[in-house]
């Protein structure tokens, strides 16, 4: 892939549609083009992501050592940002994130994407509201199979 596809591929994202293209040429300069097999684990559990990835093709699947998440919240398609929050905040991820299928995604080492976001504060906003809606989301899931997990008790 060569860096006009991915300026392509990225202003096509919900995330990075409203870049203008120096911006876009910025970050797909910094991207690096990287493919997960089925099965490979692309983000650690209990590890501080140092790469994020966004997943423009493919599906991944949250999964804990010793448990099972609800099945809403554990498979996700494409157009995913991976290891964001792990990587800004510092802080270990609470799962492992695995292909299901063949994964394509671009990876940015956390302080290329982290100059970027201080740069293009409209897509760090953008960022925060996705984030938050899908840890909303998340949550709600996560409470909706306990409810449901009790009801069976």
């Amino acid at each position: 892939m060569d860096i006009d596809e991915e300026i392509a591929l990225l202003s096509r994202s919900r995330l990075f549609r409203d870049c203008d293209a120096d911006d876009l040429e910025v970050l797909a300069y910094t991207a690096v083009p990287v493919s997960f097999t089925p099965g490979e684990t692309i983000i650690h559990q209990n590890i501080v992501a140092d790469h994020a990835y966004y997943v423009f093709a493919g599906q991944v699947r949250l999964q804990i050592a010793g448990g099972q998440l609800p099945q809403g919240f554990a498979e996700m398609g494409d157009s995913l940002l991976l290891g964001v929050v792990s990587a800004i905040a510092g802080r270990a991820t609470p799962w492992n994130v695995v292909a299901l299928d063949e994964v394509q995604a671009l990876s940015w080492p956390v302080e290329d994407l982290r100059r970027f976001l201080l740069r293009v504060p409209a897509v760090s906003v953008f960022l925060l509201e996705h984030l938050t809606g899908q840890m909303v989301d998340h949550m709600n899931a996560l409470f909706a199979a306990q409810a449901e997990g009790s009801k069976q008790d």
